[in-house]
């Protein structure tokens, strides 16, 4: 009995007093803890008085009381709460001691293991109890953390949402922008080739009006260098460009733009030139090609010019390039121009049928033309692409 006396207390006491140390330094007990303790008060000093002197004595009721309320319970708005609890788990711990020293009275068992038992169950249930009760405090803490983040995460969340919407609007505005001002530019850029093209032809038409032996031949020759860059494409490899493509046309129109500064007297000469009178002509690409360069999107119109009278075994004019040294569009005008001369009149030599023109161009494969191109203009002339206008 003994025993048991000096751990109940030795328990007990540490509790109160820790409790007394926290309320005086301030801290806030929670109101569950206090209720457990004085429990664990009331089930020891209960125990005290049975054990040692008249349970009905109205002296050792209010000494519990007393006890059990301690100090710290003794405020007005919870007096009458104190009181009432404690009597009722008095009148509890009565019933639970009678009924205790009726199975004593039948020999279940001894005081000592009653005492035992009860102080171990009251002490693990206010363990449970106080444990229980710090958990639902974090948990609750936790919940409304949890609670304040996700509140915080649907402000988040909404204002994504609004940001989206906004940089859906402003990017379907900047698309549309985008596509009028594309729009614009298309229209712009097709004006601007317009006037590219036409004025081409006046500068063609301006060429051919000085020689009515070579009128037309421009226009033919872009008919036949469209004709050889489809061919090419389809049966050689050849990647399509449409910049080419018109850099081609341009160059075809413009490839005889240099005869301006030729004299009329060699121009139209009836018989062979004089050495003399052949440099003159020679002159006519680069003189054409520092015309054409001046404007600064026909730099590679101007190139191919240039070099349209090279020949591929490097025996041409004005620079003797070989090869592919010479660019593709010179190399292809290169064919479609002497097919065309051949087959018109000129004032020192008749026209040739055009059987004739295509055997001198096979025969100028490799030396004088592109064996690649003159394949693609013989397959273009034998699918009847290549027709006389």
């Amino acid at each position: 009995m003994q025993m048991i006396l000096i751990w109940a207390v030795a328990v007990v006491v540490p509790m109160n007093l820790s409790l007394q140390l926290a309320l005086r330094k301030g801290k806030h007990i929670p109101l569950l803890t206090e209720y457990l303790i004085r429990m664990l008060d009331i089930a020891l000093i209960t125990f005290l008085v049975v054990a040692t002197g008249n349970v009905a004595s109205p002296f050792y009721i209010m000494y519990i009381l007393l006890i059990t309320m301690g100090g710290f319970s003794l405020n007005q708005k919870r007096v009458i709460y104190d009181f009432a609890i404690s009597a009722v788990f008095y009148i509890i711990v009565m019933i639970a001691f009678n009924f205790s020293s009726y199975l004593v009275a039948i020999h279940k068992v001894t005081y000592e293991e009653m005492a035992s038992i009860l102080f171990v169950r009251v002490s693990f249930m206010a363990l449970t109890a106080w444990m229980t009760h710090t958990y639902a405090g974090i948990v609750k803490k936790r919940e409304e953390e949890l609670a304040h983040s996700n509140n915080e995460n649907v402000k988040l969340y909404q204002n994504v949402l609004d940001l989206n919407r906004n940089l859906e609007q402003r990017i379907a505005l900047a698309t549309k922008e985008i596509a009028e001002r594309s729009k614009e530019n298309e229209q712009l850029y097709i004006q601007h080739s317009r006037l590219f093209i036409d004025v081409t032809k006046l500068l063609s038409l301006a060429v051919e009006a000085r020689d009515p032996f070579i009128r037309g031949h421009a226009e033919r020759m872009t008919k036949y260098a469209q004709a050889v860059w489809e061919e090419m494409v389809i049966n050689f490899g050849l990647k399509d460009s449409p910049e080419t493509q018109r850099v081609l046309f341009m160059a075809c129109m413009m490839q005889n733009i240099g005869r301006i500064a030729v004299p009329d007297t060699i121009l139209k000469k009836n018989g062979p030139l004089t050495p003399a009178e052949w440099a003159e002509v020679k002159k006519h690409p680069v003189i054409g090609a520092h015309i054409i360069k001046q404007i600064d999107e026909l730099k590679e119109v101007a190139e191919a010019v240039l070099h349209h009278r090279e020949q591929f075994d490097g025996t041409g004019y004005p620079q003797a390039l070989r090869g592919e040294q010479i660019p593709l569009v010179a190399r292809i005008i290169a064919v479609v121009d002497a097919f065309d001369a051949m087959i018109h009149d000129r004032p020192f030599r008749p026209r040739k049928e055009n059987i004739e023109a295509i055997s001198e161009i096979k025969r100028g494969s490799n030396t004088q033309f592109d064996p690649t191109i003159v394949q693609a203009f013989i397959n273009a002339y034998e699918k009847e692409k290549i027709v006389d206008l």
